[in-house]
């Protein structure tokens, strides 16, 4: 089974539609503009009551390019979406070395992981250039009122809770979708099925690292069947790829089959750990020639 990449990225700061190649154009020119910015504060470990006052600094290695910061956004993760909640400040704060921003958490923000997205706009010949958009790590916030129980009682926030506090949104494995194969698709062997990644601009993964094949449900992780492509693609915001179906002598085409989706997060070492992401189910109908 041979994964043919053949589709796009969508660049959202030129706002075209640009080939794979094109794309990895973008990330080099975009490295030397964003290369060596870095959100110090919030750090991962850090965690803010409701309502509480709390900071954004970054730093950055001064290069050829002029930056200010610009803006600075305020998400919150939610079911695995990045979800936008508002815009804490906007204006012209000259970065050279060092800037910090100051913030206070609503008090109704509700327990859960949350982390900025600070625009840093780049001065070319005295005009607008392109914007840095990186983001914290994700942070702990508790509610403001605690956490009440089925007793009527009021504890605090429990810090290890994963429905409050999920692991792998803590990597930054948030944000992207698994648009196609769609649920209960089916594709003939001998044909391509497309294979489409949607990146959220404010997600926090990086590259496509592999896709491998499995038999079965993602729930229970299913039977490995082959892996389909290896490798270091840059996901900016639509990344589709065409698999040309073929199955292994051994692997019968009854049941459900799914994709398992290897991706970097820009908040780990990826030498070290990945995000893992699972396609809908779908069918595989004929016989291998």
């Amino acid at each position: 089974m041979k994964l043919l990449s053949v589709a796009t990225s969508a660049l959202l700061a030129l706002g075209s539609i640009v080939s794979v190649v094109n794309a990895d154009s973008y990330s080099d020119a975009m490295k030397e503009f964003c290369g060596g910015i870095t959100i110090t504060y919030p750090q991962k470990t850090t965690v803010v009551k409701a309502g509480s006052a709390t900071k954004v600094s970054v730093t950055r290695v001064p290069n050829a390019h002029f930056k200010t910061i610009t803006g600075l956004d305020l998400y919150k993760v939610t079911n695995g979406k990045a979800q936008y909640l508002k815009n804490i400040w906007h204006g012209n704060y000259t970065l050279n070395t060092q800037a910090s921003i100051q913030d206070k958490l609503d008090a109704s923000n509700a327990a859960g992981l949350y982390y900025y997205r600070v625009w840093v706009t780049n001065i070319m010949g005295g005009e607008h250039g392109p914007d840095c958009t990186p983001t914290s790590p994700t942070f702990k916030v508790t509610s403001a009122s605690g956490h009440t129980n089925a007793d009527g009682s009021v504890t605090e926030d429990d810090l290890n809770d994963p429905t409050l506090y999920h692991p792998d949104y803590q990597k930054g494995c948030f944000g992207l979708d698994v648009k196609y194969p769609a649920e209960g698709q089916t594709i003939d062997i001998g044909k391509h099925l497309r294979l489409q990644l949607e990146r959220d601009s404010a997600s926090q993964t990086d590259e496509l690292l592999q896709v491998d094949l499995f038999k079965g449900d993602p729930s229970n992780q299913g039977q490995f069947v082959q892996n389909v492509w290896t490798g270091e693609e840059s996901i900016n915001n639509i990344l589709t790829l065409k698999d040309h179906m073929v199955l292994p002598s051994n692997v019968t085409n009854d049941g459900d089959f799914f994709y398992s989706i290897k991706v970097s997060s820009d908040k780990v070492d990826k030498a070290e750990d990945a995000c893992t992401f699972y396609s809908k189910g779908f069918k595989i109908t004929g016989t291998s020639a």
